[in-house]
């Protein structure tokens, strides 16, 4: 069942496979009219977008299955393997305008001028940063990196756009321009890759929580004690946007282990409202949890 989080990217995805097929049948007809290789191999950098597309659609859908029996943390961790996916296929598009660029650099080859090219590259690359700025936008909304990974994507062909149609228009005099743009889009590319890459495989090996955490844990422990009780061994483990924390805490020795428990119960439900983590806490008994 769909939630509230997850329902924006399935139809950012949906809305972008739409467009993007658009835009690929209206580049390879006017790259076919015109004779231009280029815009013919952009607008089938368009169509590849459609599967990054299909990525996010299959992600969100995939973190919206319940908890079960084979994965009791939930399906969150989809979104990050989505967002993975995207960002290895920004790096293999930037590959490839590499190589054109550099071609175009060594022999020496001009972007021709093509009229009826121009309104449907400027169209592009209206659409396209317009579907980035909307993907950008659930990205803040929802908090999933693996919108913000769609979101370069569709800047990335918006940028790819912007080279080629500035090639149509100064390429016979700046003999160099187009490949030397693309190559300075492609440095772009490369990064947004790397740091989509970075975070969502931090994010797949286990990073160290924040610090703030802890305290605020803390805060709420002594909340439901009314004692110091030496929170330690904090672990944060994220699956999309469910996250699982597992502590240990101290109590009196003398206590009894009905009162104990009791405490425990009050603080997982306080840190289960307050922060929105389920809560596996551990019991230890000391002479003075005070001390």
């Amino acid at each position: 069942m769909e939630t509230k989080k997850e329902r924006p990217m399935v139809v950012e995805g949906y809305v972008s496979i739409g467009v993007n097929l658009l835009l690929f049948a209206g580049k390879y007809m006017v790259g076919l009219m015109s004779g231009s290789v280029a815009i013919i191999a952009d607008g089938w950098h368009s169509l590849s977008d459609t599967l990054s597309s299909a990525a996010i659609v299959i992600g969100a859908k995939a973190s919206m299955k319940p908890a079960d029996q084979r994965h009791p943390y939930g399906h969150g961790r989809a979104q990050v393997i989505a967002a993975l996916v995207v960002g290895v296929m920004l790096a293999v598009v930037g590959v490839d305008f590499l190589i054109e660029s550099i071609g175009k650099l060594i022999e020496r080859t001009p972007a021709l001028y093509v009229s009826q090219t121009i309104w449907v590259l400027a169209g592009s690359i209206c659409v396209k940063e317009l579907m980035a700025q909307y993907s950008f936008w659930i990205s803040r909304r929802v908090g999933g990196d693996m919108m913000r990974a769609e979101g370069w994507h569709h800047r990335s062909d918006a940028l790819s756009t912007v080279v080629i149609l500035t090639g149509v228009l100064f390429g016979r005099s700046i003999w160099w321009l187009d490949g030397a743009l693309g190559i300075a889009m492609v440095l772009l590319l490369w990064w947004a890759a790397y740091s989509i890459m970075a975070k969502a495989i931090e994010q797949l090996m286990g990073k160290k929580h924040d610090h703030n955490i802890e305290e605020k844990l803390q805060d709420i422990c002594i909340a439901c004690t009314g004692w110091d009780v030496k929170l330690h061994h904090v672990h944060v483990h994220q699956y999309g946007e469910h996250r699982e924390v597992s502590f240990h805490m101290c109590f009196p020795g003398d206590m009894l282990l009905e009162r104990a428990h009791r405490m425990v119960d009050a603080v997982e439900e306080r840190i289960r409202r307050q922060t929105g983590m389920e809560a596996t806490i551990h019991m230890e008994s000391v002479e003075d949890p005070g001390d």
